[in-house]
């Protein structure tokens, strides 16, 4: 519905240059505008180049015809299929199955026999299910292992033995973190304090690096603290940098912060 104020223009007549027939189309439409539907303007294009069959670049010989392994029956395929040997999949199935081969058991010695698809795959080993559990139990395939035997090869491909193996260390947080045990990894800072103290810290306990670098885990850079104290020479670290880098010492600004310090 046109709005309010909105002028309509009268729609343009145009004549289709495949079928002939008489359309009509806005004018903002018009421009182009030389079929009067998508089949006009495929079936002209269509005409003009003309790209099915033979003359398509990719054509390969259309479809072949074939005779069936089975039943003898002449069949159709395209070229992309013209390895197909049956006419249906019955027919393979009745062939593969009608055609037997003999053979003898590697494990009871006992003949049997086998179809033409096992044949071709190299099937059909054993004469039952069980020959083939005894052989491959035999030499410990598919034989259901202990929970011991099971905990011992995980074991062998843990720490050192692994090969993504990178030395028990890892870091996070910028702090560095040594393996203990399996899964678990403490912090190297807090190893080396407990080493100093000679016992285990404990959870108010907190470990500082005075130089502020976190991977620096000598003795001389580590302080043991609280941790309302470790969270107040952080806080006071903090506006000493603020004082020496952002602030202008001529402002009261700074006065205060050093105020704040004191």
């Amino acid at each position: 519905m046109p709005r309010k104020g909105q002028i309509i223009k009268p729609k343009v007549k145009i004549i289709c240059l495949y079928c002939g027939k008489e359309f009509c189309r806005f004018p903002s439409q018009a421009v182009g505008a030389r079929y009067c539907s998508f089949s006009c303007r495929s079936k002209a294009h269509m005409a003009t180049v003309d790209q099915r069959g033979e003359k398509n670049p990719s054509w390969k010989g259309g479809k072949r015809n074939l005779v069936c392994k089975n039943c003898g029956k002449e069949f159709f395929r395209r070229d992309c299929r013209s390895k197909n040997q049956f006419c249906s999949t019955s027919c393979g199935y009745a062939y593969n199955t009608k055609e037997r081969f003999n053979r003898i058991c590697q494990e009871c010695g006992k003949e049997f026999s086998i179809s033409a698809y096992e044949q071709s795959r190299d099937h059909g080993l054993f004469c039952s299910k069980s020959c083939a559990v005894t052989v491959n139990g035999r030499k410990g395939l598919g034989r259901k292992k202990s929970l011991e035997h099971r905990t011992k090869i995980g074991l062998g491909h843990t720490g050192e033995k692994n090969y993504r193996w990178k030395g028990g260390v890892k870091m996070q947080g910028g702090y560095t973190f040594n393996r203990v045990e399996k899964g678990k990894y403490k912090q190297e800072h807090r190893q080396v304090a407990e080493k100093a103290m000679g016992r285990p810290l404990t959870e108010n306990e907190h470990v500082h690096h005075i130089n502020g670098n976190k991977t620096d885990n000598r003795n001389c850079n580590l302080l043991i603290c609280s941790r309302g104290y470790h969270a107040w020479l952080h806080r006071k670290m903090g506006l000493l940098f603020q004082s020496e880098h952002f602030l202008d010492s001529g402002s009261g600004t700074s006065q205060t912060i050093e105020s704040t310090l004191v």
